[in-house]
């Protein structure tokens, strides 16, 4: 099963290594929030096409 990811970017200050929690810009907010739902939808899809592609190999080995 895919995993999505939440990605963080776009700090205000400049970047702590320790520190990952850091307030976004309100427009890198929506960009952020934009992308990880691209995420999502771009995990589920590779979902379907593996379980299509598991459901086309079994059928091949039957008909095999």
């Amino acid at each position: 099963m895919a995993q999505a990811t939440n990605i963080i970017a776009f700090p205000k200050a400049p970047a702590n290594r320790f520190n990952v929690r850091q307030e976004l810009d309100p427009r890198a907010q929506k960009v952020v929030a934009e992308i990880n739902e691209l995420i999502r939808h771009l995990a589920s899809v590779a979902e379907s096409i593996d379980s299509r592609m598991k459901l086309l190999s079994e059928e091949q080995r039957m008909g095999a």
